[in-house]
């Protein structure tokens, strides 16, 4: 997960369906982070960035920001 700060692991449980052993992580929907490589603070300063600026010159502050 990238944050505003950096790179970071989540680590937390895994809860499996006992029929279909389908993995559910109950904590990335509190997050809202389900699914996602971007934390809600990154989430946010890019779409600032995008928002203020045109298409290549946003491109361009999104890589400074987020080089991933």
């Amino acid at each position: 997960m990238l944050t505003a700060l950096g790179g970071a692991e989540l680590t937390r449980p895994c809860y499996l369906c006992p029929h279909c052993h389908h993995g559910q992580f109950p904590v990335d929907a509190q997050l809202n982070v389900e699914d996602k490589e971007l934390s809600t603070g990154v989430r946010r300063m890019l779409a600032l960035v995008v928002a203020e600026a045109p298409f290549d010159h946003g491109r361009r502050h999104c890589r400074k920001v987020c080089p991933y």
